[in-house]
């Protein structure tokens, strides 16, 4: 009988030291998966993704998995890419620092589209691609073929329609968490290119009639629309619309990317490039574990958007294109550009 009673509280006291170590692993477990910094990994393209909003990290057992159905060449290609990405946001973290408390942001949800069926988070900067990344959402949706192709052609539909079929979740989930647990991507190009752009697209094409007022400004306090009395209306607007970067509230087509999507705040696993779209967009479907197909996109008038730069730079002097600059300089140098060939377009202060 004694042994029995032995026998009972030494087992009693296993169960419970093995009890409080598994709570022990559990909390470490979580506070370690919350912390980590998941952009300094390489994951490897997905061939399948199971989808799963709980996923933190591609783990050793999905590398090897995936290695098998991939060629050497593939897996070198997209290591090349990743390192790459890597020292982009290495940059973006210095730029951070740099500047500190003044390029804190707290995001809009409605920046954000979510597809928790493929986990892709994105965040769009308007002029930078954005049509092609809303036709690829709409190739992902689960509307019907017919739906997607009355909506696929159509610039307005796409802008209109497809974010509100992709909304950040109802939950108070913080987008930095969901940042690092999906396929979060954000997308850039040369900021001054992108303003040539905007010029193009909302002033001489004049397709969109919100933008009527914004020409009816230019002519009333400039005379007429022209490139240069453009970049004079930002740099007006500026003085009171975006005296810092966290709160300025300039057009989205011309507003600093560091001012939308939160560049310093929001940890996306890849930052995509106008410059490297096609290579960006391959490996950001990889990683979803999806197809994105080539998408046929509009095309403002007057040819090379670059050709076009040269043109209207050369209508600027260079103290316009200094203070131009001065506006954009956080995402001159958060993602690698130079100004130094828009300068040399540029006419000769007077």
């Amino acid at each position: 009988m004694v042994m029995e009673l032995a026998g009972m509280v030494g087992g009693g006291r296993v169960r419970y030291l093995l009890m409080t170590g598994f709570l022990v692993w559990v909390l470490f477990t979580f506070v370690d998966l919350y912390a980590a910094d998941f952009s300094a990994q390489t994951p490897f393209p997905a061939v399948t993704r199971k989808t799963s909003i709980e996923r933190h990290l591609l783990n050793k057992e999905e590398h090897e998995e995936n290695y098998n159905t991939t060629t050497e060449s593939d897996k070198n290609g997209f290591d090349e890419w990743w390192s790459k990405q890597k020292q982009l946001k290495n940059r973006i973290k210095k730029t951070c620092n740099k500047f500190g408390p003044s390029l804190r942001k707290n995001i809009k949800r409605n920046e954000l589209m979510y597809d928790p069926r493929h986990e892709l988070l994105f965040c769009r900067n308007a002029k930078v691609g954005t049509t092609t990344w809303l036709t690829h959402f709409l190739r992902l949706s689960t509307i019907s073929e017919s739906e997607k192709n009355d909506t696929m052609f159509s610039s307005p539909k796409l802008h209109r329609n497809i974010p509100p079929m992709f909304p950040y979740p109802e939950d108070d989930l913080d987008p930095r968490i969901l940042a690092k647990s999906t396929t979060s991507f954000s997308m850039v190009r040369h900021p001054f290119e992108r303003l040539v752009s905007a010029y193009q697209d909302k002033m001489v094409d004049g397709s969109d009639p919100s933008y009527f007022n914004v020409k009816n400004f230019i002519i009333e306090k400039y005379g007429e629309v022209t490139f240069p009395n453009f970049i004079h209306l930002i740099l007006y607007k500026s003085k009171t619309k975006c005296r810092s970067m966290n709160t300025c509230k300039l057009d989205k087509h011309w507003k600093p990317y560091i001012s939308r999507c939160a560049f310093c705040d929001i940890p996306y696993r890849v930052i995509a490039r106008a410059e490297t779209f096609l290579e960006d967009q391959l490996y950001i479907g990889q990683l979803a574990g999806v197809q994105l197909e080539q998408v046929e996109t509009h095309h403002s008038s007057g040819g090379s958007t670059r050709d076009l730069a040269r043109q209207y730079f050369g209508e600027l002097d260079r103290r316009t294109v200094d203070r131009l600059y001065a506006l954009y300089q956080v995402d001159f140098e958060m993602f690698g550009y130079s100004p130094n060939l828009y300068l040399s377009y540029a006419r000769p202060t007077p």
